[in-house]
This record gives C-alpha cells, sequence and structure tokens, in this order.
C-alpha cells in the first residue's frame, strides 16, 4: 500500500489556530494604534480651538477703551465677559458669552462660544465648551480663570491673565 500525501485533519487544526492567534494579535495592533491616534487628534482639535478662542479674547480685552466699565465689574466673575474695544474704527461693544450650541441664546450650560460685535453674533467655538470663567481681578487686570473643551473623551483647560493696555 501506497503512503498518501497531505496533512492530517490535527496538522490543519493546529495551523488554523496559529493563524486565528495570529490574526487576533495584528488586529488588536492596530485597533489601539488607531485608538491612540484619534485620541491625540481630537485633542489637538481642542487645543487648537481654545488657544485660538484664548488669543482672539486676549488680544481683544487688552485693547480695552473703558476697563471701568468691563462687566463683570472689579471683583465679580462671570461666564461672560462685556466690554468696549478701542480700535483703527473707533470704539465697537464686544460681549464673549456662553451660550446653546443650537440657538446662540446665552446660557451658563451652553457648549458653545459666542463673540458679538456691535450686535453681529459669532461663534467662536461650536461645540464641546465645558466651562468658561471671567474673573475681573483689578481696574486694569482680567484673568480668563477657566476655558476648558472636551473633545472625544480628551480635556484641554486654559488659564490667562490679561492686563488692559488702554487705561
Amino acid at each position: 500500500m501506497e503512503k498518501q500525501k497531505g496533512f492530517t485533519l490535527i496538522e490543519l487544526a493546529i495551523v488554523i489556530a496559529l493563524l486565528a492567534i495570529l490574526g487576533l494579535g495584528i488586529v488588536t495592533f492596530f485597533t489601539n494604534t488607531f485608538r491612540t491616534w484619534w485620541q491625540a487628534s481630537q485633542q489637538i482639535d481642542a487645543q487648537q480651538k481654545a488657544r485660538v478662542a484664548m488669543d482672539e479674547m486676549s488680544r481683544n480685552i487688552r485693547q480695552c477703551a473703558n476697563p471701568g466699565a468691563i462687566l463683570p465689574a472689579v471683583g465679580a466673575s462671570a461666564t461672560s465677559i462685556i466690554f468696549v474695544l478701542f480700535d483703527a474704527g473707533g470704539n465697537r461693544n464686544m460681549v464673549y458669552y456662553r451660550g446653546d450650541s443650537g440657538t446662540g441664546a446665552p446660557d451658563p450650560a451652553g457648549t458653545a462660544l459666542y463673540r458679538q460685535v456691535d450686535g453681529v453674533i459669532t461663534t467662536l467655538i461650536p461645540d464641546n465648551l465645558q466651562n468658561i470663567w471671567f474673573d475681573h481681578e483689578s481696574l486694569y487686570v482680567v484673568r480668563i480663570a477657566t476655558l476648558t473643551l472636551t473633545s472625544g473623551g480628551q480635556t484641554i483647560t486654559l488659564d490667562k491673565r490679561i492686563r488692559i493696555r488702554n487705561p
């Protein structure tokens, strides 16, 4: 009788099990790599939004025409800030406030940050705003005490003290 060529059932089962383990390891590796990349990109997005908003608010608050007229008043805190901006075009009424992301209406629990200039409202941060707090520490110092954004499970919090240049 001639010996048959080929693999036994046990040999095939062992090869299939080894390939399944190897495939599972590869899928796990790529899944974890993608998850890490996604979290990092969400954190970068949150940081960019927060920094752009912080830079714009700082630049405009520094140019305040009348520090004594800023709301909140000296020694107070609020989720919005109202002031008169002095720029090349003259004085402009400015408001930064936390609002509802759907309507743009002021809302202390809202998830968006808005800018209102002479009655015209624009969105600075469209969503994911967790917290913003303005402190008017002294006549010439305003502090953005908390600017917190959350995106994709990643949270970024910024804080900045602003010295007003136009007394």
